[in-house]
């Protein structure tokens, strides 16, 4: 997943010459997704036609994601990733899991969970700089390991079940 971060205004875009902004961001619960950030400033260049350029953060600082749910601000973090590993001008790579108990729990009774989220720059002391909020959904994980999820019946006979496991690895096993 690409994730680019307008900090001139404090916002995602949709990317190095895409001023639009996402509304949200949908995500699978119990999926690792990795994520490149780039962090993005206006372009002022005349030598560029690009809207936005790449820019590091300041010296000091590193970036912060968490997100929790929009309706218990004060409650624990369902999701966060505190460790960004710095791979070009402006880009910030990490994984993200989506598997933590709390938020397995409120997708496992809801169609979807509404998260407010927020990459930060911190700063050594643990002060927040130019944080970005949006709005993030968690849909339930519709391959949950171990289902038969599709059949088929094959020409030289016997009905055939698509598994998947948790790894998610599938196979085809007959099951008549």
């Amino acid at each position: 997943m690409n994730i680019y971060l307008d900090v001139d205004n404090m916002r995602l875009v949709g990317g190095i010459n895409d001023a639009q902004s996402p509304g949200e961001i949908r995500v699978a619960c119990r999926d690792t997704i990795p994520v490149t950030v780039t962090v993005l400033k206006v372009n002022t260049s005349l030598l560029t036609t690009s809207l936005f350029v790449p820019v590091d953060l300041d010296a000091g600082r590193s970036l912060i994601f968490g997100a929790k749910p929009a309706v218990a601000m004060n409650g624990p973090y369902f999701v966060s990733q505190p460790v960004w590993t710095k791979t070009g001008t402006g880009v910030y790579t990490g994984s993200v899991e989506f598997t933590d108990a709390l938020l397995l729990a409120a997708v496992g009774v809801n169609t979807t969970v509404a998260l407010a989220a927020e990459f930060s720059q911190v700063d050594v002391a643990g002060n927040n700089y130019a944080s970005i909020q949006f709005d993030l959904s968690v849909i339930p994980d519709v391959n949950r390991g171990g289902e038969p999820l599709v059949t088929r019946v094959s020409p030289s006979g016997g009905i055939w079940a698509l598994e998947v496991s948790d790894e998610g690895i599938g196979n085809f096993r007959r099951i008549s």
